[in-house]
């Protein structure tokens, strides 16, 4: 009877223990996945090289995932799906402020648009009385540009045909709608980012008339361009314990950056890593000639502070609900 008795509390301890063993092992996050979700363009080229050969890290399984605008992304961060995002640095604010537990954790891409047109145009004035196409209505693209103008004095109006005295401005989903567009002369000057120039330039007759970062420049007296889409960490992972997880995630986009510039080959090799997500890609048109115009470089948080900083002051002084209506502080950066 005692034997039974004492084998009784020996199974007990045993099953206590294994517990405990196994809370411990859950509790440090052991098979965890990691969910990195991209909108496509060159935002994907600041992980493309990591979805071929970071997809794991100590006990954590890493998944990408490319959508096709920010409007999947956006659902993706509210709806809790994303662990680490690359999204406009504006949107990452707008969540912020909403109340998300998101903080950016570097800029990646400074700025990629540029104007192009069926003729040359030598200064923004002459684009009084005519219709300017953009993509992304209240995003970068339509905020930055809308900026520029009225720094220039020029007054701008939404519209789809010429308005005397006023730059017309239209606004297309993306490139892909836009380029068609182009080429068939109903569009006559556009609004774009890299890599859908290059492709506009090929297929539409177009021709480059404005660098928009150089007029961004111009109009803010720097020279740092703008912090256009940046890495935003969510949810737990950004507590104190997970910083070696984040900080190998920046270090390895620092290293991205360097294999896709290095070669053609290795670039190629990194697109093929977006494909693989999301086949039909805007990646597809970066190539060597071209990816130092998506100005992809790594700025962590702490450096990037006073760049993102003074854009989001713009845009808030400019459309307060373009950053959720206020400008966030420290709290707001890795």
């Amino acid at each position: 009877m005692k034997t039974k008795k004492v084998w009784a509390i020996i199974l007990v301890v045993l099953v206590v223990a294994l517990s405990a063993v196994v809370f411990v092992a859950c509790d440090k996050g052991e098979n965890d996945t990691i969910d990195v979700v991209i909108v496509d363009g060159a935002p994907a080229l600041a992980v493309a090289n990591l979805m071929r050969e970071f997809k794991t890290y100590e006990n954590y399984t890493i998944n990408y995932k490319v959508v096709g605008g920010a409007d999947a992304l956006s659902d993706a961060i509210a709806n809790g799906e994303a662990d680490i995002a690359i999204a406009p640095t504006n949107l990452g604010a707008k969540f912020f402020n909403s109340g998300i537990d998101i903080k950016l954790a570097s800029t990646n891409i400074q700025g990629l648009l540029y104007m192009v047109g069926k003729t040359e145009v030598a200064s923004l004035n002459e684009l009084v009385g005519k219709v300017v196409y953009n993509i992304g209505r209240g995003q970068t693209p339509d905020l930055t540009f809308k900026y520029i103008l009225q720094q220039k004095g020029i007054e701008y109006v939404d519209s789809e045909t010429p308005v005397e005295g006023k730059v017309a401005l239209h606004y297309v989903s993306s490139g892909g709608e836009l380029i068609p567009l182009l080429k068939a002369g109903k569009a006559q000057y556009g609004i774009l980012g890299e890599p859908a120039v290059t492709k506009a330039k090929a297929v539409a007759g177009v021709q480059e008339i404005f660098n928009i970062q150089a007029l961004w420049n111009e109009v803010t007296n720097s020279n740092a361009n703008f912090p256009q889409a940046s890495t935003f960490v969510l949810g737990k992972y950004n507590d104190a314990e997970y910083s070696a997880l984040v900080n190998a995630f920046i270090t390895k986009m620092e290293e991205n950056v360097t294999f896709m510039n290095s070669s053609a080959e290795n670039l190629t090799l990194a697109i093929d890593a977006v494909k693989a997500l999301y086949k039909d890609t805007a990646t597809a048109n970066v190539n060597i000639n071209n990816i130092g115009r998506c100005n992809l470089k790594v700025v962590k948080a702490q450096d990037a502070k006073a760049s993102v900083t003074t854009y989001l002051t713009v845009l808030h002084g400019f459309n307060a609900k373009s950053i959720g209506g206020s400008v966030p502080g420290d709290a707001f950066f890795y």
